[in-house]
């Protein structure tokens, strides 16, 4: 089966500017399987956002020391996603280097990178798999981009355990 996901969103608990709440609610009636939660600053505590029927909830945080990036949590399984690369100036070497499990190819969910910039040559050539996310910090930004995870049951560990196996594809919503 294939579930659709969001790997980087924010609520009021950061810069967001919908609750926790609301932020799932408006994930699920666009059809998402699973959101992770990728507030700003410190890891929330263990099972702080609600429970929506039919959603799974991916716990994490965006960590914006330097470059930022997502580190976000299964039950037992973790998965580390290297935001907005197309912000800073990496190089391929920047990225494999980094320690990170996928790479962003979206900034804000709004637009994939145009693949003839050098900055999507480096993230191409790059080893790690690229992910579109959409960062939503309003609603008016959720749904842009996702990811297709291919999984053999619905359960937080085998979503990222895909992931990082490069089980998944990415899409984005026409405008």
């Amino acid at each position: 089966m294939h579930l659709k996901g969001c790997l980087h969103c924010h609520t009021t608990k950061s810069d967001g500017n919908l609750s926790p709440e609301e932020l799932i609610k408006k994930y699920r009636e666009e059809g998402f399987d699973f959101v992770a939660v990728t507030d700003h600053g410190n890891k929330p505590e263990p099972h702080c956002y609600p429970d929506v029927d039919g959603i799974i909830i991916l716990e994490g945080v965006e960590v914006s020391k330097g470059h930022h990036w997502n580190y976000i949590e299964g039950d037992e399984e973790t998965l580390t996603v290297w935001n907005h690369p197309f912000r800073y100036d990496d190089t391929i070497r920047d990225i494999n280097r980094c320690g990170k499990d996928v790479v962003e190819i979206t900034e804000h969910g709004d637009f994939f990178y145009n693949v003839e910039t050098p900055s999507s040559k480096i993230v191409e050539r790059s080893k790690l798999p690229s992910v579109a996310t959409d960062d939503a910090h309003s609603k008016h930004m959720i749904a842009h981009s996702w990811i297709w995870v291919r999984v053999s049951e619905k359960a937080k560990d085998e979503i990222i355990r895909n992931i990082k196996k490069g089980n998944f594809s990415v899409e984005k919503r026409e405008i």
